[in-house]
């Protein structure tokens, strides 16, 4: 049996607590775990031990993840791993010894309750879709998915060291649930090449199988998941795009198969207590996004519920009076009064904002337009340690003025805004008026006035800190991505994207009137970051940058990097800058990227990408000029310590000095250390062996005394560097290795 270890990526998971100690000059990543969509559940009948599954990717780019627990769900361990496959369904027979299927074929087995896992040899690289053990031996999965004739099931006997091929007939389109009541009596169920609802079942543990009837509920109907409570008494939930959802029952077996209940869903995946209880999640494409019918009579009556979550669920485990759901954002959610409520138990959000009141109190956001999902941590400590706050909304956006004011968004055509004055303390919501229109983000000048803003060039504005709204007119249709002010009266807003050509808009009467300028290239805008009312950038989606030094009369096209999702700019002055980005799509590898800028824009150096694919990095803020901060799917958390001059001792300093860096040769990084005699100008730069400037790691005035900074060349090739110190009255130029 081959082996393979999987890797391991260093994440933190629900707890949100972590300390790290940085380096300033290099991204590291305070928090992180994977975020997908949670394809299969399963718990034992003690309702202690449970697991579950989904991965994400394609290609050869895939990353999968188990979660488990072995309390209830009072705390899940999540483990992702690399393998060239997207995990999609789990089964354990014990405490112990489990197994999980997915793509290309793929099987991976634990023996330690999902810590470790290894990899089985399969007899079939066609799609695996669930898997179902009767004990520590035998078991079975099923899949195929458009890609062969045959009914795709595979057996072992032996704990997996081997499986048999039982695929059987022709005309299958999909074999999408298995489930055994022993190891003789089965049933899959799935879509034939008519894309009609088929379930097989088996008396001889697989060898032979037998096509049931299932009613005809109309087109496109396939059967995702089935469950028996006894030998003749089953239940088997549907894929129904076109049609109202229908749970299927039989009391013989499957003999006979009956419409029992209408959902009014798409997509369902059910589970089943005993032979009264089962319960069934149900995604719709459009809202109410998922609900969860539960029945404790055999199916005479179903209560429906709709849990706090948006997005596509397919996980369901049912165990005494607890019920639990798997989603996307690996969001587990559990209730333990069958349906009635719920709680969120774990989740591995895509945070969407980052934001400081202060040098120490921050938070960190993520919510979507459903308004009821949103998760919000909040550190007071400068960010060492990130704690879930319960008593914060969370949300697509986060802004503070102040230490006591700020704003959480819930974007959406039916946006709500929740506003605090006692630091967070609590919070009071109202809602903004979008007409019709998507408002996607906010931004205030003040505790009392700021904008809100989205699609189809939809600005308001408030004068009373977002009680109220007034509508104005940026001059455009355009969807409006951007706004930045300066002060209460100075504002520049800007957007395109959806299909629109780029646009700038100015106001220099907190929006009375607006005034559009001319970007330097219809290129839609996406950010906006301003120094002063005349020193600005624009960020725009392709990649491209531009810059005004004259509040925005004539903007002009500067350097370029190769993402076109470029989310955020953020400029420390006239010469540093970063870019968060990141790839999207099944064409590119999917990863988040920072990019930095030490000559004012024009010309961008990679400076660091994610671990991991699928990780969209959303925002970037600025804590206190020392400190920036980056988040974005996958609970991605990333800090960078800016490389700048600390005073070493409070000697009097009586002449000037450039010491030689150490260590020398470095990788990748070194410290410079210099002295001079009094508030000078300072700059401190990093040259490659043809004189050209690479960095810029220090533009500034600076009192008497010691600095030491530190340079990052982590994105630069081994070779022969010079550093140049000047002042008014000293300059100095030394000489450095790199070694990679």
């Amino acid at each position: 049996m081959k082996k393979l270890i999987f890797l391991l990526f260093l994440f933190f998971i629900l707890s949100f607590n972590s300390k790290i100690y940085s380096q300033p000059g290099v991204w590291q990543t305070v928090q992180s775990s994977l975020s997908v969509s949670l394809m299969d559940s399963y718990f034992l009948n003690n309702g202690l031990n449970g697991w579950a599954v989904g991965g994400t990717g394609s290609g050869s780019q895939y990353v999968s993840t188990v979660c488990f627990t072995t309390n209830g769900g009072t705390s899940w361990t999540s483990v992702p791993f690399s393998v060239n496959s997207n995990i999609t369904g789990i089964c354990f027979a014990n405490a112990f010894t489990g197994w999980a299927v997915g793509s290309n074929g793929v099987i991976v087995y634990s023996g330690d309750g999902g810590t470790n896992w290894s990899q089985q040899t399969s007899p079939t690289t066609r799609l695996l879709a669930k898997v179902w053990f009767i004990n520590a031996q035998t078991g079975w999965a099923c899949g195929g998915w458009q890609d062969g004739t045959t009914y795709l099931v595979i057996k072992t006997t032996n704990g997996g060291q081997s499986w048999t091929d039982q695929s059987f007939s022709s005309g299958a389109y999909s074999c999408e649930s298995i489930f055994f009541i022993n190891d003789q009596t089965g049933w899959i169920g799935g879509r034939d090449n008519t894309l009609a609802p088929h379930i097989q079942k088996t008396t001889d543990g697989g060898n032979t199988w037998a096509r049931q009837t299932v009613p005809s509920t109309g087109s496109n109907v396939g059967i995702e998941s089935i469950k028996f409570a006894t030998l003749n008494k089953g239940w088997a939930a549907s894929t129904s795009i076109n049609n109202n959802g229908p749970i299927f029952y039989t009391s013989d077996g499957g003999s006979n198969w009956t419409v029992q209940y209408s959902t009014n869903m798409h997509y369902h995946m059910l589970d089943v207590r005993d032979s009264m209880s089962v319960a069934c999640v149900g995604v719709r494409v459009l809202n109410p996004a998922e609900q969860v019918f539960v029945t404790t009579n055999g199916g005479v009556n179903w209560t429906p519920n709709t849990p706090p979550i948006d997005g596509y669920t397919y996980a369901i485990s049912y165990r005494g009076n607890n019920v639990w759901i798997g989603s996307s954002n690996t969001q587990i959610l559990r209730s333990s009064n069958n349906g009635a409520t719920w709680v969120t138990q774990f989740i591995a959000p895509r945070w969407r904002s980052v934001v400081w009141s202060n040098s120490t109190t921050g938070w960190i956001t993520a919510g979507t337009s459903v308004g009821t999902d949103g998760v919000s941590l909040k550190t007071t400590n400068g960010g060492q340690t990130w704690l879930n706050d319960p008593l914060s909304p969370g949300g697509s956006q986060a802004f503070f003025v102040n230490a006591n004011y700020g704003w959480m968004l819930f974007e959406g055509n039916s946006s709500s805004i929740y506003r605090t004055s006692n630091g967070g303390t609590s919070w009071i919501q109202t809602y903004i008026p979008g007409g019709g229109a998507w408002i996607g983000r906010m931004t205030f000048a003040s505790q009392n006035t700021g904008w809100a803003y989205g699609s189809i060039g939809k600005i308001v504005y408030t004068t009373n800190s977002g009680v109220s709204w007034t509508a104005q007119n940026v001059g455009s249709t355009n969807y409006i991505e951007a706004l930045f002010c300066v002060n209460e009266n100075e504002a520049w807003a800007g957007g395109g994207y959806g299909g629109g050509s780029g646009f700038i808009s100015h106001t220099t009467n907190s929006g009375q009137t607006w005034t559009l300028q001319t970007p330097a290239s219809n290129a839609q805008i996406s950010d906006f970051c301003f120094l002063n009312n005349t020193s600005g950038w624009a960020l725009c989606y392709g990649g491209t940058t531009q810059k005004t030094t004259d509040g925005g009369q004539t903007w002009t096209g500067l350097g370029s990097i190769p993402n076109f999702y470029s989310m955020r700019i953020l400029m420390l002055d006239s010469l540093r800058g970063w870019i968060a980005a990141y790839n999207s799509g099944s064409s590119t590898d999917g990863k988040g990227y920072i990019y930095r800028t030490t000559n004012g824009g024009n010309s961008w150096v990679q400076e660091w990408i994610t671990p991991i694919v699928g990780t969209d990095l959303q925002d970037l803020s600025n804590q206190n000029n020392m400190t920036l901060w980056c988040v974005g799917n996958n609970g991605q958390i990333t800090k960078y310590d800016v490389p700048t001059g600390i005073s070493k001792n409070t000697e009097v300093v009586k002449d000037f000095n450039l010491s030689q860096n150490y260590p020398n040769p470095f990788n990748p990084t070194t410290n410079i250390k210099y002295q001079i005699t009094n508030n000078k100008l300072v700059t401190l730069k990093i040259f490659d062996i043809l004189g050209k400037e690479v960095e810029t790691l220090v533009n500034e005035k600076q009192n008497a005394g010691t600095y030491e900074v530190t340079f990052n060349a982590s994105q630069y090739s081994s070779g022969i560097y010079f550093y140049k110190l000047t002042t008014d009255n000293f300059s100095d130029t030394k000489k450095m290795l790199m070694i990679k």
